[in-house]
């Protein structure tokens, strides 16, 4: 997957893409004139064009012949109502749910248990989708999860996947269930770590830590005691991080990390964006 692009909606006319249209960003590079470049995609499916229409998940969406990236509306089985999605159309074969995604730290994620459990940001940009969304797509346990990242420096591209992949209910304080790990590029297994433990925020701690890990590395995650990875931690600039990159210490511990990716131990990331699919049947 080409990780350099812009998503641009399909419009009708001049004014519509002043008002009221939304451009998506996700890991895009900076140009000498401070312009982002990148490949354009059309959006086909905007909502005002299908008030009522909604998927099961987005592979629902691509098997139904809707084959661009672009925010659609499912209704997993588990849900009682549908909800609105980034569906990632172009990473192998398409058909991903995007339940998160980080490229500017424009959006705050140092968020207290409510915003997590309900979701918060934009899913045409940064966003965190909703730990009660992620619940109803994954309660069955026939999802996997994809973990895209981007480093600061060239050619720093990397995935892992894990199968299956399903969080718990708010009852069971969304406890991680991460499966089989498979990986592209320089990415170790650093979310295996995490399995089985709670989610936890600055405001409900579920880790085993004698502190709040949330509090202390500034994320919500599913802490252990603390991390091996933080993919809600705070986004670093360029200079900070790589800077601060390497050994733990005070400077790096609170960035946006998956331990040991691109051969460092630390090393707040750049881009990152985690996806889930239903795991392929032969």
């Amino acid at each position: 997957m080409n990780r350099n692009w812009i998503i641009v909606p399909l419009i009708a006319s001049v004014a519509s893409f002043v008002v009221g249209q939304s451009i998506r960003q996700f890991s895009c590079e900076l140009k000498s004139d401070g312009v982002f470049e990148g490949k354009l995609e059309q959006g086909l499916l905007r909502l005002d064009q299908r008030p009522f229409a909604y998927f099961e998940d987005c592979e629902d969406a691509l098997k139904k012949g809707f084959t661009l990236s672009g925010v659609f509306r499912i209704k997993p089985k588990a849900s009682f109502r549908p909800f609105q999605v980034w569906c990632d159309m172009e990473s192998e074969g398409g058909g991903w749910t995007v339940i998160q995604t980080r490229y500017d730290g424009l959006t705050d994620f140092f968020r207290n248990w409510k915003e997590y459990r309900n979701g918060f940001g934009s899913v045409e940009g940064e966003h965190w989708l909703g730990n009660n969304f992620i619940r109803q797509l994954t309660e069955n346990n026939d999802y996997q999860l994809k973990i895209e990242v981007i480093g600061f420096q060239v050619n720093e591209y990397a995935y892992a996947k894990y199968t299956p992949f399903r969080i718990g209910s708010e009852d069971e304080n969304y406890n991680l269930t991460v499966g089989n790990f498979t990986s592209f590029g320089q990415i170790k297994d650093s979310l295996t770590y995490h399995n089985g433990y709670m989610f936890s925020t600055k405001d409900k701690d579920n880790d085993s830590h004698a502190s709040n890990c949330a509090d202390i590395v500034k994320g919500a995650w599913w802490y252990r005691s603390c991390y091996h990875s933080n993919l809600n931690g705070m986004w670093m600039s360029k200079l900070r991080s790589l800077t601060t990159r390497g050994p733990q210490s005070t400077n790096n511990l609170s960035g946006i990390h998956f331990r040991n990716t691109f051969n460092v131990d630390f090393y707040s990331l750049k881009s990152v964006e985690m996806k889930v699919r239903r795991i392929p049947h032969a």
